[in-house]
């Protein structure tokens, strides 16, 4: 599900709050360019569904996963 505006604000907020070295470098291109995806759901081991927040990497497409509930986004 893409996320809105409010949405956005709220990850980039946490980002910036949460991890000091952000925007860190990517791991596969090691560039800094990056842009949040979507909210997605997830089901673990236990068939729970955990909502995910993508960090795209906008050079190589690299995503990470951050917890969305964690994040403040839902």
């Amino acid at each position: 599900m893409p996320m809105g505006n409010i949405h956005k604000q709220k990850f980039q907020t946490w980002l910036t709050t949460q991890l000091p070295q952000f925007p860190m470098p990517c791991v596969v291109c090691g560039k800094t360019n990056w842009d949040t995806g979507e909210v997605i759901d997830s089901s673990g081991l236990s068939g729970v569904i955990a909502p995910m927040v993508q960090l795209v990497c906008q050079n190589c497409g690299y995503i990470l996963l951050f917890d969305a509930k964690k994040t403040g986004v839902v």
